[in-house]
């Protein structure tokens, strides 16, 4: 549930950023992305949380 999770907030953040599909740097599969994903798919998905945007830019704009 956790790589759904982040596979879900893939797309809030590149909506944030304007960005596009970075292959091989795919956030389910980032251990630290991971680890901060809820256990459950409960809540909104509609915003991504402001505490995981850090996460996502040290993933994808490096």
């Amino acid at each position: 549930m956790k790589q759904a999770s982040a596979y879900i907030h893939y797309y809030n953040y590149i909506q944030l950023r304007r960005g596009n599909y970075t292959p091989g740097k795919e956030p389910y599969y980032n251990k630290t992305i991971t680890s901060a994903m809820p256990k459950t798919l409960r809540g909104k998905y509609m915003k991504l949380p402001k505490h995981l945007i850090p996460l996502y830019d040290e993933l994808l704009l490096k």
